[in-house]
């Protein structure tokens, strides 16, 4: 597959049944959109991808060292996204306060 612009990649991720992805975006467009994902980095461990995984509980969706029936396996085991909603919506509150104090502060 060629170019893509970010149009046409935001309506394939939303369209999609399954995502298999490689990139931080991928990752975040598969769960704002709460698609079935799972992420195959290219190389090593992407530390961005990983703790946003682990702040929303799917670190099982990354697959580093899967094999491609791993990846699989882990592709088809549905994620709970109220779970998910519920730790994105404390750490938006949590964010919004921080950002809150620091302008305050700096008054």
């Amino acid at each position: 597959m060629g170019y893509i612009d970010p149009f046409e990649f935001l309506l394939l991720v939303k369209n999609a049944k399954y995502v298999v992805t490689n990139s931080y975006h991928g990752t975040i467009f598969s769960i704002m959109f709460e698609k079935q994902f799972v992420t195959v980095p290219v190389r090593g461990a992407n530390i961005r991808i990983l703790d946003l995984l682990y702040l929303l509980g799917l670190e099982d969706r990354f697959a580093q060292f899967a094999s491609k029936y791993e990846a699989l396996r882990k592709l088809s085991k549905n994620i709970d996204y109220s779970t998910v909603k519920s730790a994105l919506k404390l750490h938006r509150h949590r964010s919004f306060e921080f950002l809150k104090s620091a302008l305050e502060d700096s008054r």
